[in-house]
Order: structure tokens, then C-alpha cells, then sequence
């Protein structure tokens, strides 16, 4: 399936951490695949970008917890900037356990 390729190029990017992607992980973030946009995300963490951070917040609110969860692990991973921070603090009241405690990461 074309999703399978497109999860594969995220991920391999991702591992890559290239700066370049950015906009190319960026514009996968709009997939209605979820777990195509959990990658992009997780992706984006391990870029040394602190322009990633922005791209990634619009997916704080997301009614997945899942989703939330993986906002939290990632911007666990970017740099302590203070706006990922006010995120995280935020995210650690979330109702959910998988959110809430992804937030100690």
C-alpha cells in the first residue's frame, strides 16, 4: 500500500535527522493515515530543528490519545524551548494516563 512507503520514507528520514526534510516531514503531517502522522512527528523530534517544534504543537489538542502521547514523547526529545515546555506542562493534566505520564519522559 502507498501509506507502507510513505510510514517507511518518514521513519527512514527520521533516523536520518537531515534538516533538509523538514518540510517534506512537515507536509506528511496532513496524511489521514494516523500512524503515517505519529511517524512524521516522532520524525521531526530528531531533527536538531527548533522550527519542528511549531508543526508538531498543532497536534497537542488532538482527540487521540495516542496522538497526544506521541506530541509528549517528542517534544520530550526537541529542545527545551519555551513554547514545547508550556506544551508539556499543559499536556501534564491531560485526563489521560498515556499523555499525563508521557510527559515525565
Amino acid at each position: 500500500e502507498h501509506w507502507q512507503v510513505v510510514f517507511s520514507a518518514v521513519v527512514s528520514l527520521g533516523l536520518i535527522g537531515e534538516k533538509s526534510a523538514m518540510g517534506t516531514l512537515v507536509e506528511t503531517l496532513d496524511s489521514e493515515v494516523e500512524l503515517v502522522v505519529q511517524s512524521a512527528i516522532t520524525a521531526l523530534s530528531q531533527i536538531d530543528e527548533p522550527a519542528a517544534i511549531e508543526p508538531v504543537l498543532r497536534f497537542a489538542d488532538h482527540p487521540d490519545v495516542m496522538m497526544r502521547a506521541r506530541v509528549c514523547t517528542a517534544l520530550g526529545n526537541m529542545a527545551a524551548d519555551g513554547t514545547a515546555m508550556a506544551a508539556l506542562r499543559r499536556l501534564e493534566q491531560d485526563p489521560e494516563p498515556a499523555v499525563a505520564d508521557g510527559t515525565a519522559m
